[in-house]
């Protein structure tokens, strides 16, 4: 397997240019065509920008992996654990920055975010969030979250919901270009891994 360098990016200091130019040499790495290197490149970038946009404070390992042309983009950050800190996460995400999940990559973010409130993650959503995210059950501690089950719940929700859920899919750069995508807690890490895998429909 083929590892990029690992980036420590934050919420306050994302090191954006520097997780380009590592997308950029990965894909040289890898012989990616133009166009693949391009979606490495935007899926690096969605990645991080989603870390600018959650509230709070905190640092997450990014690196991008390969077996094959089967690439994926990583976070990885430790579970909160610490009581003062989670509230301070919980009263900032309902009154602060982090608000609104608008869009995919903003349901993302919130289930993300939640991941990090161990041990009861789904417990603090809401039951139609839990529903047209495909969230796992409750009751079943560290599950992971994946693109493939948000894309079922979405088939099995009603008219309206599936229609405007859709259509934020599609709208979505990582929603069109990413095969899967994965949150979950491995530990007391929470990470997120975007997968391509380059070379079929280029």
């Amino acid at each position: 397997m083929a590892t990029s360098k690992t980036i420590k990016i934050s919420s306050s200091d994302t090191c954006i240019n520097e997780v380009l130019r590592e997308a950029d040499a990965f894909a040289r790495y890898m012989n990616l065509t133009e166009k693949e290197a391009l979606r490495l490149r935007l899926l690096s970038e969605e990645a991080v920008g989603m870390v600018v946009a959650i509230a709070g404070d905190f640092e997450a390992d990014f690196t991008i992996s390969a077996e094959g042309k089967a690439c994926s983009v990583n976070l990885e950050t430790e579970t909160i654990v610490d009581i003062d800190k989670r509230e301070e996460f919980l009263a900032l995400s309902t009154s602060g920055k982090n608000e609104s999940a608008k869009g995919f990559m903003g349901k993302v973010r919130d289930v993300f975010t939640r991941y990090l409130f161990t041990p009861d993650p789904v417990q603090t959503v809401p039951a139609n969030t839990v529903l047209m995210m495909g969230l796992p059950d409750p009751s079943v501690l560290g599950g992971v979250w994946s693109l493939s089950n948000y894309r079922t719940s979405i088939e099995e929700n009603g008219s309206k919901e599936k229609t405007d859920a859709w259509d934020e899919l599609e709208k979505s750069i990582v929603g069109n270009i990413a095969d899967e995508v994965k949150i979950g807690i491995r530990g007391i890490h929470v990470f997120m891994s975007i997968e391509k895998k380059f070379g079929e429909d280029e």
